[in-house]
C-alpha cells in the first residue's frame, strides 16, 4: 500500500477542512503508513485530527509524525486507544510536546498491546509520571523491541528507577535509549545491578549523561556477568570521569560479543602508551569490535570500538558455535526478531543499526 504523506494530505485538504476528520477516516483505510513532519506544513490541528481519525482504522501499521508540535489530550487518547487494536508496528512521535496524560495512556495501552515493536518518544517533554506509566507497561508488554526516551530531561530519579526495575521482568526489549537525560550515579548503579539479571537487552545508550567513575565501574562489572548486552554507549564531550583502564580491559576480555562506544574527554591524557597498547590488544581479541575509532596522541585514547548490529547478524552463527545452549537460543531468537523488524521497515537494504538504534558512527575526537 502507498504511504500517506504530504502529497496525499494536500489532496485531501483540497476537498475542504469542514469534514476533515471524517474524510481522513475514509482515506486512511487505503494506507499502511503515515509519514508527515513539521517541514511538511503539518500543523497541531492537523496532527490531532489525524490521530482522532485513527479510531476504527484497520490498516495503519506505521506512524511517523516527527517534530510537528503538540499532541493534545484528545488526539493522544485516540492514539492510545488505537494501540489496543494491536495492528500498529511502529510509532515515532519524536520532537512533539506530548501531554503527560497521553503518555500515561500510552503506558496503559502497552499492557494490552501485542503488535508494537518500535516506539520513539524522544524529545517529547516526558516527565516522571509518564516514565512510571511506561515502566508499568513494559512489565507486562511482551512485544516491544525498541524504546527511545532520549532528551527527556524531565525524567528524574523516580522515573529512571521505575524504567530500570521494569527490565527485571521484561524479556522482549532489545534496545533502550536513555541518552541526554539527567541520570545520576545512583540510577546507573541500579541499572548495572538489573543488567546482571536482564536477558533480553542487547543495546543500551546512556551517552550524554553524567557518568562517574563509580557508575562506569558498576556497568563494567555487570557486563562481565551479562554476555548478552552487545552495544553500550556511555560518555560525552562534557561528562565522563576517570576510568580504570584495567577494569575496561577485564570487561572486554570477558565479554567476547561486546561493542563499547566510550567517549573520553579530549583533555584526558592520563592513559599512557602501555594502557593504549593493552587496550588495543584486548580489542583485537574481541570478536565484536571490528571498528576501532581511536586517536592516540600523547597516550590518549578517544573512541573504543563500535560494531553495527547488522554485521552482528551476518556472522552470529560463527560467534556462538562454541557457546552454551542458553546463549545460542537467545541470540538465534534475537536474530529472527531483528530480521522481522527489518522487514517491517519496508526498506530491506537499510541497516538495522541505522533503523533501530538510529546511531551513526562519529568521527574520532580532536583536541579542543
Amino acid at each position: 500500500m502507498p504511504i500517506f504523506n504530504k502529497g496525499e494530505f494536500l489532496k485531501l485538504l483540497s476537498k475542504g477542512e469542514e469534514n476533515l476528520i471524517e474524510n481522513l477516516k475514509i482515506d486512511l483505510e487505503k494506507y499502511e503508513t503515515i509519514s508527515l513532519a513539521k517541514n511538511d506544513g503539518f500543523s497541531n490541528e492537523y496532527l490531532n485530527a489525524m490521530l482522532i481519525a485513527l479510531k476504527g482504522n484497520n490498516s495503519i501499521r506505521e506512524i511517523d509524525l516527527t517534530e510537528i508540535g503538540e499532541v493534545t489530550e484528545e488526539g493522544g487518547m485516540a492514539l492510545a486507544e488505537f494501540l489496543t487494536k494491536n495492528i500498529l508496528n511502529r510509532l515515532n512521535l519524536r520532537g512533539n510536546n506530548i501531554h503527560q496524560g497521553v503518555i500515561i495512556a500510552l503506558g496503559e495501552a502497552l499492557k494490552k498491546n501485542t503488535s508494537l515493536v518500535y516506539m520513539n518518544l524522544s524529545l517529547t517533554d516526558l516527565k516522571n509520571e509518564g516514565a512510571l506509566a511506561l515502566a508499568q507497561g513494559l512489565e507486562i508488554n511482551k512485544t516491544l523491541k525498541y524504546l527511545n526516551l532520549t532528551g527527556n530531561k524531565g525524567i528524574g530519579l523516580k522515573g529512571v528507577r521505575a524504567l530500570t526495575e521494569s527490565l527485571k521482568v521484561n524479556n522482549s526489549l532489545i534496545a533502550l535509549e536513555l541518552a541526554d537525560l539527567q541520570i545520576n550515579t545512583i540510577s546507573i548503579e541500579l541499572m548495572a545491578e538489573v543488567l546482571k539479571i536482564n536477558r533480553s537487552l542487547t543495546s543500551l545508550d546512556l551517552s550524554g549523561n553524567i557518568i562517574s567513575s563509580i557508575a562506569i565501574k558498576a556497568l563494567l562489572d555487570a557486563l562481565e556477568v551479562n554476555p548478552l548486552l552487545v552495544s553500550l554507549k556511555i560518555g560525552s564531550d562534557r561528562y565522563i570521569e576517570y576510568i580504570e583502564y584495567e577494569d575496561l580491559l577485564k570487561t572486554i576480555k570477558s565479554n567476547p560479543f561486546l561493542s563499547i562506544e566510550l567517549k573520553l574527554l579530549p583533555q584526558t591524557d592520563y592513559l599512557g602508551d602501555k594502557a593504549v597498547i593493552d587496550i588495543k590488544e584486548a580489542l583485537a581479541e574481541n570478536k565484536a569490535c571490528k571498528e576501532l575509532y581511536e586517536e592516540i596522541k600523547t597516550g590518549k585514547l578517544g573512541f573504543i570500538g563500535r560494531e553495527e548490529i547488522v554485521n552482528f547478524i551476518q556472522d552470529i552463527e560463527e560467534k556462538i558455535k562454541d557457546s552454551g545452549k542458553e546463549i545460542k537460543q537467545h541470540f538465534r531468537k534475537i536474530t529472527e526478531e531483528m530480521k522481522t523488524i527489518l522487514n517491517l521497515s519496508g526498506k530491506p537494504d537499510r541497516k538495522f543499526a541505522d533503523m533501530v538504534t538510529e546511531a551513526q558512527p562519529r568521527p574520532p575526537l580532536t583536541r579542543g
